[in-house]
């Protein structure tokens, strides 16, 4: 019996300081099948460590000028309005006051109101010169599918499309 509860003990270690579960893989850990796959991690890498550092240039430099992206999980907007809205929205959430800013319906909630988070468990499904990605981002406890899509432009992958599964 004790047994038992130290494995939950453990487990619940885990959810609440970040810890990965079992099989959890990295996107830095992950294994590309491909010279292709390999270029569309590394960018995933680079959108995952502008984001947690809140750099607002190196995160914009892997969005497409066309894309669409998930904002504040209520709306799909340009690669311009994220330009002008981010760096007011991640001041806030450093900011006391930053429960205010969480909308009262928990459906949309999404990665984007956490500071930083990890990439996990990604699957990549390339065609040509598109690809569409699924990872989970996890911060803490929580967990949340993550959809992204990129191009192919002037030979380096963009990401398109970034939506978050409902919570």
């Amino acid at each position: 019996m004790r047994k038992i509860f130290l494995c939950i003990e453990l487990f619940l270690f885990a959810l609440t300081f970040g810890c990965d579960l079992p099989g959890d893989v990295q996107l830095t850990d992950y294994r590309p099948k491909n010279m292709v796959e390999g270029e569309i991690v590394t960018l995933l890498i680079e959108y995952q460590d502008a984001k947690n550092r809140l750099d607002l240039n190196r995160f914009l430099a892997c969005l497409h000028e066309q894309g669409r992206f998930s904002f504040r999980g209520t709306a799909m907007v340009s690669k311009g309005r994220l330009r002008k809205s981010l760096t007011a929205f991640w001041k806030t959430l450093q900011s006391p006051n930053r429960l205010v800013l969480y909308p009262l319906s928990h459906e949309f909630v999404t990665g984007d109101y956490y500071l930083s988070g990890r990439l996990i468990n990604p699957r990549i499904s390339i065609n040509g010169s598109s690809a569409d990605v699924t990872v989970t981002f996890a911060s803490g406890w929580w967990r949340q599918k993550h959809f992204i899509s990129m191009q192919r432009v002037d030979d380096r992958w963009m990401i398109t499309l970034l939506d978050w599964e409902e919570a």
